[in-house]
């Protein structure tokens, strides 16, 4: 990663809850941090802010992961992609079962994560700063590398060939 963030790309899902969310995260990146290209995967209809660059669901989002330098989401199954990926990440939960993902990356070190569904927006700004750290960030994507290596159905089926055995 870069010593600096100069590309975030942020998403959630396009459920109306999940889009409020990525426009309230849009809104106060683009205050607190104006030097960085915001990209929004967002229904249309969701205001976000000027400068932010909207993409629709299904149009580029591996190549849009793949090139920004944070991503904060839903701790859905995108959070994963994004840790496959080696990503730092700001997670947060929109549905109950979000939270035990939330917990699973939290142990790892592998995520940052935003308490109470985004509720709590200052905390959220507070955590942008740790991104500002080059050695922070490369532990981040290291643990990331670690934590989903791309093994895990082969760690499956060798465990059920084991209690089977």
């Amino acid at each position: 990663p870069s010593p600096s963030i100069a590309s975030v790309l942020v998403s959630a899902g396009g459920s109306g809850e999940a889009a409020e969310a990525v426009s309230t995260i849009c809104r106060h990146l683009s205050e607190k941090k104006p030097e960085w290209e915001i990209h929004a995967v967002l229904p249309d209809g969701h205001r976000i802010p000027a400068g932010v660059i909207r993409h629709s669901f299904g149009t580029g989002f591996p190549e849009l992961l793949a090139q920004c330098e944070l991503f904060i989401t839903a701790a859905g199954l995108s959070m994963y992609e994004a840790m496959y990926l080696g990503k730092p990440l700001i997670a947060f939960a929109l549905v109950d079962h979000q939270h035990r993902n939330i917990n699973h990356a939290l142990a790892s070190g592998s995520i940052l994560k935003v308490l109470d569904r985004i509720a709590d927006i200052e905390q959220f700004i507070s955590m942008l700063a740790w991104f500002e750290s080059p050695d922070k960030v490369s532990s981040m994507v290291r643990t990331n590398r670690q934590t989903i290596d791309g093994y895990g159905l082969k760690r499956v089926c060798n465990r059920l060939a084991d209690f089977f055995a």
